[in-house]
């Protein structure tokens, strides 16, 4: 009687149903690791096109500040002056446009706008996440503090400078000088003209001027340098760190 060898069919089917799923297994990982590279590359790629962005920003940030700066020293120079003529008493007719002229340029306005391009999609986004190097992470957050306090003192000087101007116009005549800043032509100037109009408030026009003038020259010159200095230095990170060409 002859005997029949079955197949193990059930045997084989399990040992195919493994592999199969081994197969799908290693499918998903090597799949999920290159969607994990891709994704790498893509936030490298997002990354460095930020750091341009705001190396850019940054070189228009330095010749921004470098005019303020300017700004402010023109201001510090005529308060300087200012402060000589009415120490030394030349507030007389024959000084008063000397004295007038200065009295105005010693508040003229400053104004610093920091280009926010860049600043505000890594912070508006959650792109900040795909700064990797820290050395400019951390100096990116310095600089964007610094920019803070700058925002407080500029508010203090322009309070301060409102204030100076509105004691200006009641003590001096200024119309000749904002007529010529705009190329205006006076069609009769008065060569004998008294520009000090109201002498009992020069005194009050010389404290608020103080004041003007010690914000400016030990807090606004200070904070600009600095914010200046840390400009700098984060263009020389980004540049090293991102190969910038």
């Amino acid at each position: 009687m002859e005997v029949h060898h079955h197949p193990h069919v059930g045997h084989k089917k399990l040992k195919e149903y493994i592999l199969e799923g081994l197969m799908i297994f290693f499918a998903v990982t090597l799949g999920f690791f290159a969607e994990s590279i891709r994704e790498h590359i893509i936030e490298e790629d997002r990354e460095e096109a930020y750091m341009h962005s705001m190396w850019e920003d940054l070189k228009i940030d330095t010749a921004r500040i470098n005019y303020s700066l300017s700004r402010l020293q023109s201001n510090i120079n005529a308060s300087d002056s200012l402060f000589h003529y009415y120490d030394m008493g030349l507030i007389d007719k024959v000084h008063s446009k000397r004295f007038a002229q200065l009295a105005l340029g010693a508040g003229f306005s400053v104004d610093v706008v920091f280009s926010d391009r860049t600043s505000s999609q890594l912070k508006g986004t959650g792109s900040f996440r795909l700064i990797q190097q820290k050395v400019v992470a951390d100096l990116l957050m310095v600089y964007w503090n610094n920019q803070l306090k700058l925002d407080q003192i500029h508010s203090r000087f322009e309070e301060t400078r409102q204030k100076h101007k509105d004691a200006g116009f009641q003590t001096f005549i200024w119309h000749p000088y904002y007529i010529y800043s705009v190329g205006g032509v006076l069609q009769n100037p008065n060569a004998t003209m008294d520009y000090i109009i109201q002498r009992e408030n020069l005194p009050h026009f010389i404290n608020v001027t103080s004041s003007l003038y010690n914000t400016a020259k030990s807090q606004y010159v200070r904070e600009l340098k600095n914010q200046h200095t840390l400009a700098i230095q984060l263009m020389e990170k980004i540049h090293t760190s991102y190969h910038l060409k």
